[in-house]
């Protein structure tokens, strides 16, 4: 248990040097000691706690709650973490291209050699239709969501129309 515990501290050091990455909680949630869910629970967090975002593994974070005494650090599910925008770049954070700056984004060229080279991959219908009957799958039909139940969840996920 103490080797896990060094493990994170070793883990957490570089958010003392430098926070980059902060987030909040969007539903109370558990604090562990390992990135597992069987993994002892250190504190329960509530909604809205602030965070200091380490590492990421499998579906978790290191965190680190607060300053001081009283901070607690440990592990907590990313879907249980709104992450805030970093001041770096726009894409960054959770979602949208990893390793790429803002000004990468800026000084892109189109390479319509590449779009050619992803035309290889396009398939027919007939070919779709051939593949999924083949791996059995069933037709179905899905109603696209209307915009206003689009905004609604956003509302509801913590997330931004």
């Amino acid at each position: 248990m103490k080797k896990h515990h060094l493990l994170l501290a070793a883990l957490l050091m570089p958010l003392s040097v430098q926070a980059d990455q902060s987030g909040i909680t969007i539903e109370e949630t558990e604090l562990k000691n390992d990135a597992m869910f069987y993994s002892g629970t250190i504190a329960k967090l509530p909604e809205k706690t602030r965070l200091t975002i380490g590492v990421r593994i499998n579906g978790w974070v290191a965190v680190q709650t607060g300053t001081g005494k009283d901070s607690k650090a440990g592990w907590v599910r990313l879907a249980a973490v709104r992450l805030e925008p970093q001041a770096k770049g726009l894409f960054s954070g959770l979602f949208g291209p990893r390793g790429l700056s803002g000004d990468n984004l800026r000084k892109a060229q189109p390479a319509p050699q590449e779009l050619q080279k992803l035309q290889r991959y396009v398939l027919s219908r007939a070919e779709v239709e051939k593949f999924a009957s083949s791996v059995k799958l069933e037709k179905r039909n899905v109603d696209y969501p209307s915009p206003d139940d689009a905004a609604a969840d956003a509302r509801n996920n913590g997330g931004a129309e």
